[in-house]
């Protein structure tokens, strides 16, 4: 390596000359193809980007070179991984001269996180155990099998991992490794399988045992009945004979909503008594089990008899297919997800661009940048991972202009800023498309999730996720123009932007989105925005909600303002209910155990700037405890659906809202509700009905194309909350 960089120090002084100028660019060429004797040429570039990054840092180190000014072009082919890049300080420039990795002018470099099999030579199965274990004849026909420890050998095969224990409230976001098929995941192999009349569950028809509760051993459960002894996994009853099947499984788990349908987990399965028709987990679900609730069972090749479906055997290293058509060919792509850390890891640095990258193939998350500074991510699209896309914290950063599809968890992630002082942030996050979120993770994993203070979420199209599409936390976020739809398909009791159970969310702004197409499932209470259990000092302002189940959920917080906006169709607009003096009431009565007041005193809100900013906040405690006083519900406009309720009218401000039966002209129920709005930015929505509304910019919502991106990013007037 060493010999490598001193070439490299030759060909930089060649191309240079012999005098540096502060505005000269270095750039050094990476090719996956490329020798290994490579020296960053263009001619002769690296082989890895390791030796590009550490072939910066010793010419930003050699005497008389500058400190900035270098690109890293990274060509196309696939880059294979099995451990994180990683730039830490040293690997940073300077907000004038960052340090640039970019792909190629038309060219595609995919970072892989896995193995990859191009041309797979698949084989019928001939193992009679095997054999024996495939559910029927056609499986046994059809099953492909590819032996990976002979393709990619047996240091590849042992990164494989099964299965893993994930839901909400489950630390970690690595997955098992997954299988994907000329680019598209297939399907674990489960009973019963996707498609069937109940979207792929069944469900519990009895709780033998609804095993410990871990939630009923958290702080915030009164000490007296609070659980104590040891953790134990439940034992539920199915209507089926198929346990028969999986008397020699193993490694068998089991996915559920196992109490409420916005908790999923992945449990171990520790016994099948086919006797009894009953199973037994080998771990505890955070909220006991329920029967009506619904699962599946998962990874046993017994199950294998779907097309499309996989089963990866981690001992042997064999990956068995039941084939989506025909049996494959030799033409396809096999990829299997083995890397568990992030395939990116950006720590403690600044002025760093990552543009147009792929990646893919991840059993964790594909970037993660922690306490970073001036970093962009641009133009990357990043695809089929097991964990999250970007995990982000710090300040001043850009996430723009990427598209992420088929993301085990989140999409995109941010945090930065500092509460008890509210200093901003400053990151951005505008014109990305998420779509297929939550593939693996399936509640409490949006698109995109934001904390802190000062996060701006602009122009984002979302769509296509099991729960909500955005989730925050925090103060003085802004979250404008983006559309959503077709979200919370699989859960209930949700938003499509959700917060929840906080009274110090001040200064957040949700203004002038699209949200459309959020019918939901059986589930209940699909909601286009869902300000849950008291949240509070959110302003919901000029937004769209199309066909929505429910418009708008506000649970019972205060000093909301629920203004200036348009609802089309769906069940009902706008539900506010009083939750503080009714159901929630014994949940807040102790300081102690509440977990509202326990947020209220975890921040300074006594003392400036809080007792400025947001001085309603001292009268909480006393002034109507419990009660959504300070709330406005006015001048929001309802078509062909209607108004909702608001359950406290004495302490809600509501007045000016207007109910139409019809539709309005510019609606058009057989486009896409983007399309009402045609090519012209400079398109509103006006309701000249009522006095003072402010026009909705709906001409501005939704992805942005380069020319308008270029007008439009970064304008810090646009996200003033």
């Amino acid at each position: 390596m060493l010999n490598h960089i001193l070439a490299v120090l030759v060909v930089v002084s060649l191309f240079s000359g012999p005098g540096w100028s502060d505005t000269d660019v270095v750039t050094l060429h990476v090719a996956p193809q490329a020798s290994p004797e490579g020296t960053g040429s263009a001619a002769h570039p690296f082989r890895t980007i390791t030796e590009a990054r550490d072939a910066v840092r010793m010419l930003r180190s050699a005497p008389g070179r500058p400190a900035t000014g270098y690109t890293v072009v990274l060509h196309g082919g696939e880059y294979l991984l099995d451990a994180s890049l990683v730039f830490v300080a040293e690997d940073g420039g300077t907000a004038d001269d960052p340090i640039v990795y970019r792909a190629a002018p038309g060219e595609q470099p995919v970072l892989v996180g896995g193995l990859m099999v191009h041309e797979p030579q698949w084989h019928p199965v001939v193992d009679e155990g095997i054999l024996r274990r495939l559910p029927d004849d056609g499986a046994r026909r059809e099953v492909r099998q590819l032996d990976l420890r002979a393709v990619c050998g047996p240091a590849a095969v042992a990164q494989l991992a099964g299965p893993v224990h994930r839901g909400m409230g489950v630390a970690g976001t690595a997955t098992g490794s997954e299988a994907f098929l000329n680019g598209m995941p297939l399907t674990r192999s489960r009973w019963p399988n996707l498609g069937n009349p109940d979207r792929g569950f069944v469900t519990i028809s009895r709780v033998v045992d609804t095993g410990s509760i871990p939630r009923n051993r958290a702080d915030d459960i009164p000490p007296e009945k609070r659980e104590t002894g040891p953790a134990r996994g439940g034992t539920f009853r199915l209507d089926t004979d198929r346990l028969a099947r999986w008397t020699t499984a193993t490694d068998v788990w089991a996915f559920g909503y196992w109490f409420h349908d916005w908790a999923d987990e992945q449990l171990p399965v520790e016994q099948i008594d086919v006797d009894a028709g009953e199973i037994t987990l080998g771990l505890p679900h955070r909220y006991g089990l329920k029967s009506g609730t619904h699962l599946y069972i998962t990874n046993l090749i017994e199950e294998l008899d779907s097309p499309g479906e996989y089963y990866i055997d981690t001992a042997t290293g064999i990956l068995y297919v039941y084939p989506v058509a025909a049996p494959p060919t030799d033409r396809e792509r096999v990829l299997i997800s083995t890397l568990a850390a992030p395939v990116i890891t950006v720590d403690n640095s600044e002025s760093i661009r990552f543009v147009g990258l792929v990646i893919e193939g991840t059993r964790g998350t594909a970037i993660e940048a922690t306490n970073v500074h001036d970093v962009v991510i641009e133009q990357c699209t990043i695809r089929n991972t097991g964990g999250d896309g970007i995990d982000l914290s710090g300040t001043h950063n850009v996430i723009r202009r990427n598209t992420l599809e088929g993301i085990g968890g989140t999409g995109i992630t941010v945090t930065g800023g500092d509460r008890a002082s509210l200093t901003s942030a400053g990151n951005e996050v505008v014109g990305n498309e998420v779509s297929g979120f939550g593939r693996v993770w399936r509640t409490y994993h949006p698109a995109i999730r934001v904390s802190g203070v000062g996060q701006h979420v602009a122009n984002n199209r979302l769509h296509d996720g099991p729960h909500s599409a955005i989730i925050f936390s925090g103060n003085d976020h802004v979250f404008e123009l983006n559309e959503v739809y077709d979200v919370l398909y699989e859960t209930g009791d949700s938003g499509a932007i959700y917060c929840g159970r906080d009274w110090t969310m001040h200064g957040n702004v949700i203004r002038h989105n699209l949200f459309h197409h959020i019918t939901g499932s059986s589930s209940r209470w699909q909601n286009g925005v869902y300000l849950d259990d008291m949240a509070s000092g959110i302003h919901v302002i000029g937004n769209i909600f199309y066909e929505c189940n429910w418009g708008m959920l506000i649970g019972g917080g205060r000093d909301l303002k629920i203004r200036h906006n348009v609802f089309i169709g769906g069940r009902q607009a706008i539900r506010f209910d009083a939750r503080g003096v009714d159901w929630m009431a014994p949940h807040i009565a102790d300081p102690s155990t509440s977990t509202l007041h326990r947020n209220l005193e975890a921040v300074p809100y006594r003392s400036p700037p809080w007792s400025q900013r947001f001085p309603e906040l001292q009268r909480y405690l006393t002034d109507g405890f419990g009660r959504p006083v300070g709330s406005a519900v006015i001048e929001n406009v309802m078509y062909s659906v209607p108004f909702g309720s608001v359950a406290d009218t004495d302490a809600v401000r509501v007045e000016g809202n207007a109910v139409y039966d019809a539709l309005p002209a510019w609606v058009h129920v057989d486009e896409s509700p983007i399309e009402w709005f045609g090519s012209s930015r400079e398109m509103v929505v006006d309701i000249a009905e009522i006095p003072g509304f402010e026009p909705i910019p709906a001409g501005r919502i939704g992805l942005l194309v380069p020319d308008q991106a270029e007008s439009e990013e970064g304008s810090a007037a646009r996200h003033e909350p």
